[in-house]
């Protein structure tokens, strides 16, 4: 069920920027796909994502390039690897940087856990989470999202790069 949904969700996603009208400044999301390694890269805003996607059913997803002061952004990463290690393991961890309008570094995020010690899958939600608590006093303006995806079974590092704004 979550591979056909992953499938729905890249061609949602190739498709959706047709429509993004005034946003189209803005990187809603990035991906990859090669040799065997898919990855997503968006941002939503509904902080119980995460529980959502435990359960049976696969949650409804809507990205999001427009957030408020006082508002969540959170930088989703949906993967698919075929790299294993003797074990049959996957192995990625990511390292996150949200940009502030001005260019200084708003929030970094090192070596989080992508996935680790479980077999590799098919499609599934990152482990780690980066929750991005936008504050009254924090400026308003586009700010980016630099992610590396490192497959350290496959030696593959994927950067990703998303945008959003911050309004009033």
């Amino acid at each position: 069920m979550k591979k056909s949904y992953f499938i729905l969700l890249m061609l949602v996603c190739m498709f959706g920027n047709l429509f993004a009208g005034s946003l189209d400044s803005l990187i809603e999301q990035d991906e990859y796909h090669k040799n065997g390694l898919d990855v997503l890269f968006f941002m939503i805003a509904d902080t119980g994502f995460y529980q959502k996607w435990a359960t049976a059913d696969t949650p409804h997803i809507v990205t999001v390039v427009k957030f408020k002061r006082g508002q969540a952004a959170l930088p989703i990463i949906i993967f698919g690897t075929d790299g294993k290690d003797d074990s049959g393991n996957a192995n990625l961890t990511c390292d996150l940087t949200v940009i502030k309008p001005d260019g200084s570094i708003y929030a970094h995020f090192d070596n989080l856990i992508v996935w680790k010690d479980e077999p590799a899958p098919t499609m599934e939600l990152s482990w780690s989470r980066a929750e991005i608590w936008i504050e009254q006093k924090d400026p308003l303006g586009i700010y980016r999202v630099h992610a590396i995806v490192h497959d350290n079974n496959k030696k593959v590092n994927v950067d990703l790069n998303l945008s959003f704004l911050v309004e009033g």
